[in-house]
């Protein structure tokens, strides 16, 4: 890989931060200031990138061959849910805690990775994973298991399902 490779691929995951914070942002005052709910904000952020997509597909000329139509089908519907309980999630709480909670995702990858996809954890991730839900806990705060928040559960609701999708499309690969 050139070093003009990686300063693209630098300027594509700065570009993709930037646009989901951006999304959020616009989720956040749609829900505020309106009375759209998570579904069609949702619906309309899909369509969306789901147009992107598909003019990317046409001028580029790329031919999309998944090994697994099921599991980009999983995929989906694991990103859709995971997408639309963020949606609600942020009208219940600040968009900030919000995106904590999704952002949990790579928690989550890791544990379903070793059980969907066999894949081992390493010393490394064990400790990551260990680390990762001390770090969850200090954000939930609870006193006891009751004092937890419905949106405390949706928050990482949304973080288990983006890491489901994470996994469901590494094996449709």
């Amino acid at each position: 890989m050139n070093i003009q490779d990686k300063i693209k691929g630098y300027l594509y995951v700065t570009l993709s931060a930037t646009s989901f914070s951006i999304m959020v942002i616009i989720v956040k005052y749609l829900q505020e200031t309106s009375i759209m709910p998570a579904t069609q904000i949702a619906f309309f952020r899909f369509l969306v990138s789901f147009l992107i997509l598909v003019s990317i597909i046409i001028t580029t000329k790329k031919n999309i061959r998944p090994k697994s139509i099921r599991n980009v089908l999983e995929r989906g519907f694991g990103n859709a849910i995971a997408s639309i309980t963020f949606f609600v999630v942020i009208a219940m709480i600040s968009a900030t805690k919000a995106n904590l909670y999704n952002m949990t995702y790579p928690i989550f990858v890791a544990i379903i990775a070793h059980f969907y996809i066999k894949e081992r954890l390493n010393i490394y991730s064990t400790i990551s994973v260990i680390v990762g839900f001390a770090g969850v806990i200090t954000i939930i705060n609870p006193s006891s298991i009751s004092s937890i928040a419905p949106s405390d559960f949706l928050g990482l609701t949304s973080g288990i399902l983006a890491g489901y999708s994470v996994v469901a499309l590494k094996k449709a690969r």
